[in-house]
């Protein structure tokens, strides 16, 4: 089995709050009734807001 890095790129600090990440998880990555979705997997992050 082949491994793969996606990178999730999050902008914070002086244009914006710095964001946590709640969750993270691959999505489309097996095949519907034998059709593939793509030919690359999904990601897919929920982030959170800090605070106030």
């Amino acid at each position: 089995m082949s491994r793969k890095i996606d990178h999730v790129l999050v902008r914070s600090g002086l244009r914006g709050p710095t964001l946590g990440v709640a969750d993270c998880r691959r999505v489309l990555d097996r095949p519907v009734d034998g059709v593939w979705a793509s030919d690359h997997y999904g990601v897919v992050v929920d982030l959170v807001a800090p605070p106030g």
